[in-house]
């Protein structure tokens, strides 16, 4: 199943303020993300996106599509290192009827080409809180480093938790594609 996803990426425009702001104010869908989110109006997406919050140097915020252009959560590519050539990734799948179907799989195998191939990084990383076990799963199917944990990082639930922090470098990626592995 996961060879036959397709996903693209997009740049965030005016018409995605609803989804954004649908998303950003689902808890269903923020349950294991690293940040917490307030609730969202249409008027501040509105103005992240004439801002350019969710584009600089440093970071890319992008549309995640299925092949036939349904809007189904966003990529993020965040903390941009151009000088040590490393950054930052995320994934939120923000429709549920999306999950667990080989779509969260077929976004990272896109951002990591997007960040080995086209931003030409060395090293890619990601924080996963013990809350969120499927991308701790995922991050360890991908062939991604256990580099540490960084302890009760994280508040939830009246809850302190760790997070451990996952990486990988362009020679393991190019290495893995290589021997088929991914």
């Amino acid at each position: 199943m996961r060879g036959e996803i397709q996903v693209l990426f997009r740049a965030i425009e005016a018409k995605d303020v609803g989804l954004i702001c649908r998303w950003a104010n689902d808890d269903r869908v923020n349950a294991g993300a690293t940040f917490r989110v307030f609730p969202w109006s249409e008027r501040m997406v509105r103005k992240m996106i004439d801002d350019g919050n969710f584009e600089s140097d440093e970071k890319r915020y992008l549309i995640i599509e299925t092949a036939e252009g349904i809007a189904i959560g966003i990529a993020i590519v965040r903390a941009i290192n151009r000088q040590d050539r490393n950054a930052e990734l995320g994934i939120v799948i923000g429709e549920i009827e999306y999950w667990n179907k080989g779509y969260g799989w077929a976004v990272a195998q896109k951002l990591l080409e997007l960040c080995f191939n086209g931003l030409g990084l060395k090293r890619i990383y990601v924080y996963v809180p013990e809350f969120n076990r499927a991308s701790g799963i995922m991050a360890a199917q991908l062939g991604l480093a256990k580099e540490g944990v960084l302890r009760k990082c994280f508040y939830r639930d009246a809850k302190f938790w760790d997070a451990t922090l996952y990486s990988l470098l362009d020679d393991e990626w190019q290495s893995q594609r290589t021997l088929g592995k991914r």
